[in-house]
């Protein structure tokens, strides 16, 4: 997306950026990074080890998570 922003080619980033858009807001479902450090676990980046005071996110936010996963990026 930010490559295809840099080169001028604004129709395919905004298609890709519309594309993630909702991942990208459930991202905030939780007020910390545990939603995108699950979301990454998730796609095989990292792991999900979080310091205190951080705590992984709730069980309920898991599944909303996966369900946007599963739509956006099919996983």
């Amino acid at each position: 997306m930010v490559d295809h922003a840099l080169n001028g080619s604004f129709h395919f980033a905004r298609k890709i950026n519309y594309k993630i858009l909702s991942l990208m807001e459930a991202n905030f479902i939780e007020s910390s990074p545990a939603p995108c450090k699950f979301v990454m676990k998730e796609m095989g980046l990292c792991e999900e080890n979080l310091r205190l005071p951080l705590v992984p996110v709730t069980s309920e936010t898991r599944a909303k998570l996966k369900a946007v996963m599963k739509e956006v990026i099919g996983k």
